[in-house]
């Protein structure tokens, strides 16, 4: 996931509610975009609509800092720390 996904319209990020056809279209456009050059240019595209709709105001951003026992395996990290554990188990004994 990255920024951009979380103003998508029908995203499960999108917590601002706010929505826009255009950006949508030009997130899905990007997606298929193989040139560097032209995605870069719809990721303008987009973050001029952000900027110019204001769908959100970042005030804060948290660090995260998580201690994980060895015998555990599979821990995912991402940066929304959101995570599914179906795949986490542990290894050895217990802590």
């Amino acid at each position: 996931t990255d920024y951009l996904e979380l103003f998508l319209t029908k995203s499960s990020y999108n917590d601002t509610g706010w929505g826009n056809a255009r950006f949508d279209e030009l997130y899905a456009q990007a997606l298929q975009t193989p040139s560097i050059p032209a995605r870069h240019q719809l990721y303008r595209e987009m973050d001029e609509i952000l900027r110019d709709e204001s769908p959100a105001a970042p005030l804060v951003h948290n660090s995260t800092v998580r201690l994980v026992h060895p015998s555990v395996r599979n821990w995912p990290n991402n940066v929304m720390d959101a995570r599914s554990l179906s795949a986490v188990y542990l290894v050895g004994e217990a802590p």
